[in-house]
């Protein structure tokens, strides 16, 4: 069994997250001696970084209620049930 609000209150928020510091690196022949994958002094991307993503689960007080009644309900109807 699970509890499951299907119209939740609280609000997240989704950020991009800001690019690293210098967006692209320049390779030297030393970093490319061995690899063969870039030329000395060719550019290559830096990593890009994935979305900040801060769900606020049951940040609204009804939310929160809501969730607790559902549990209580949950428990209620497995300790109900024989097996």
């Amino acid at each position: 069994m699970t509890v499951c609000q299907l119209r939740p209150r609280s609000r997240g928020e989704v950020r991009v997250a800001p690019p690293p510091a210098g967006n692209a690196a320049t390779t030297s022949a030393d970093d490319t001696k061995d690899s063969g994958e870039t030329a000395p002094g060719e550019q290559v991307a830096a990593e890009i970084p994935g979305p900040l993503i801060y769900p606020n689960y049951l940040s609204d007080p009804y939310d929160l209620a809501t969730a607790v009644g559902g549990l209580r309900l949950m428990r209620d109807v497995a300790r109900s049930v024989r097996i």
